[in-house]
């Protein structure tokens, strides 16, 4: 059995004790599927970091998120409840997946209009 969509967050000004705090979690948070006879996929767990650009420069590259032995990947932009967010909150990337979306609707039509009088 899954649990789909957790997600888990933290905020510190120190790097490290953010990286500390979420190895921590999930490692209780694995613990604690196990536990209940439930399973983390780890291929699909992924982390980012959110904060203006010049905050986004000071992260370690070195530091690791793991759950076990298993580095988590670090993403820019994720889908979270259909909306996507990247790690400096702008909009961009929701407009991109809405325009490519209404650009296909418009194909469609265009398409149809032949068809229909």
């Amino acid at each position: 059995m899954f649990a789909d969509d957790t997600q888990l967050g933290t905020a510190n000004k120190d790097v490290k004790v953010i990286f500390e705090t979420l190895n921590d979690d999930l490692a209780n948070i694995s613990v604690w599927m196990a536990a209940n006879k439930l399973s983390l996929n780890k291929s699909k767990t992924e982390y980012m970091f959110i904060g203006s650009h010049q905050k986004l420069k000071q992260c370690n590259s070195e530091l690791q998120i793991k759950i076990g032995d298993t580095p988590i990947k670090r993403v820019t932009v994720t889908k979270s409840l259909g909306m996507m967010v990247d790690e400096t909150l702008t909009w961009h990337s929701q407009t991109d997946l809405i325009t490519k979306k209404v650009n296909k609707g418009l194909y469609v039509l265009r398409r149809l209009r032949d068809f229909v009088d």
